[in-house]
């Protein structure tokens, strides 16, 4: 967190260090932290007006900017940029793309429209047709050109794998003339050459993926890959029309296939209806599904797809892993009451509700979650639009108990910012602290219903300033 607010239009945090990007009219801000001193310098500043999409590289180093086409016109323009923030106070230009007002990349749902390897070495843009892959140390970022082409006919969207060693990236090809959609996996490694030379390759016409799921009744997907070593990729499949005619909302299924197409199926799922919610282990070594028709069923596989812990049914419709993937949170916002009950994972794939009845809180009104960097603090958040009034975060301990709460006339988004690997111990559960809880619990003391009791009634603004007088 940082020690005064900053008003701006919009935020993105860095996923593994202390920095902050923030749009205003002048540009884009770049903030860096340095634990535990949470206030940060002067800012760093890209001095661009109309950005219309940004992004954050994992580390803070980059930072990719799109402008609108009436801010970026004439011949030569370059809308599409990276830029490194962390050569001072001035920012380098690093690579400078044209973008057209259709192409792909360009709106929300598609952004951001160039995607960093591992090493932040090279980035991956999804062009119409086809995969490039350019490199971001270019003397002359005006200049820029693909160094390899890959020809993926009729790709929609993609994702470049966490993989260390190898950059692959996993394409989404929708149904096409009574064709099944497919997501396919392409080994796109730059050679040595080619990073040091920055030679380019020709276009690769009839690239043979390494890696091919398909399926039919699919207007759109979700990909996730394995984080951290990108052995496999989960696809959540999503239909706008369910053919079994039992959900308004269409129908989703959730496919799997590992990085060298050994597995290649479908997720067997313990109960019919949607998939509220598909969650990666920040280590990687397992998935949670929130499925089913209300009460949803939530249930732990391993990274084979196999089932390895039930965590039975109950008004629940998000799940959220602790950075250590050893706390476990579901939880059951929007239209449900608001539940949220923590769960500690064992080293065996077991999982056991942390404090038993006072480990489950409601946290009413809440619309996000995210956990804080030390792995034992998580933040709630009530935001606009989705709530006009009462906007307010809340931060609770990783075995229900409330430990903050502040108040906001507007909140739009809500989260901590990040920090390097290793700054944090990943430490057990404290049953000191947990037996506390309970005695609270059971004698009616201090945070015994965990700060989410039954809220207050409504009132409207006008009349908030006097004692309420129940009719």
């Amino acid at each position: 967190a940082f020690s005064a607010p900053l008003s701006c239009a919009s935020m993105r945090l860095a996923a593994a260090a202390p920095t902050m990007a923030t749009l205003h009219k002048d540009g884009v801000h770049i903030h860096t932290s340095t634990p535990p001193v949470p206030a940060p310098g002067p800012p760093v500043i890209i001095p661009l007006e109309g950005v219309s999409h940004f992004d954050i590289s994992p580390s803070g180093k980059y930072v990719t900017t799109l402008q609108k086409p009436e801010a970026c016109s004439g011949e030569g323009a370059r809308a599409l940029c990276i830029w490194d923030v962390s050569t001072g106070d001035k920012p380098r230009l690093c690579l400078a793309l044209a973008h057209r007002k259709n192409e792909k990349g360009g709106v929300q749902s598609m952004w951001p429209a160039l995607q960093f390897s591992s090493d932040e070495k090279c980035v991956v843009r999804l062009a119409t047709n086809e995969v490039q892959v350019f490199v971001t140390d270019l003397q002359d970022p005006m200049a820029a050109a693909p160094l390899r082409r890959v020809r993926v006919e009729n790709i929609a969207s993609g994702a470049v794998s966490p993989a260390k060693d190898t950059l692959m990236v996993a394409a989404y090809v929708p149904e096409i003339k009574g064709a099944p959609a497919s997501v396919r996996v392409y080994n796109v490694q730059l050679s040595d050459d080619q990073l040091v030379n920055h030679t380019a390759t020709p276009v690769e016409a009839t690239p043979e993926p390494i890696a091919r799921r398909s399926f039919f009744r699919c207007s759109s997907v979700k990909l996730m890959w394995t984080p951290v070593t990108g052995e496999g990729c989960l696809v959540v499949a999503e239909s706008s029309v369910d053919a079994t005619n039992q959900s308004y909302y269409g129908e989703q299924k959730l496919h799997y296939l590992s990085h060298d197409g050994s597995i290649d199926q479908q997720v067997e799922l313990l109960k019919e209806g949607p998939i509220h919610d598909v969650q990666w282990s920040p280590i990687g070594r397992d998935f949670i599904v929130v499925h089913g028709f209300m009460p949803a069923k939530t249930v732990l596989f391993d990274a084979k797809c196999k089932p390895i812990f039930d965590f039975g049914s109950g008004a629940y419709n998000m799940v959220r892993y602790n950075p250590f993937g050893r706390f476990i949170a579901l939880c059951g916002f929007g239209n449900l009451p608001g539940d949220v009950t923590f769960y500690d994972r064992k080293a065996d794939g077991k999982c056991k509700k942390i404090g038993g009845d006072a480990g489950t809180v409601r946290i009413s009104n809440a619309v996000s979650a995210a956990w804080a960097p030390d792995g034992r603090h998580i933040i709630f958040a009530t935001t606009t639009p989705r709530l006009r009034v009462d906007n307010r975060i809340r931060v609770y301990t990783y075995y229900g108990a409330q430990v903050g709460q502040e108040d906001y006339k507007e909140l739009l988004e809500a989260g901590f910012t990040n920090v390097a690997p290793g700054t944090f111990p990943d430490l057990p559960m404290n049953h000191d602290e947990i037996s506390k809880r309970k005695a609270e619990g059971a004698t009616g003391g201090a945070g015994a219903t965990g700060g989410g009791g039954s809220p207050a009634p409504y009132r409207p603004p006008s009349a908030r300033a006097a004692a309420y007088r129940p009719p």
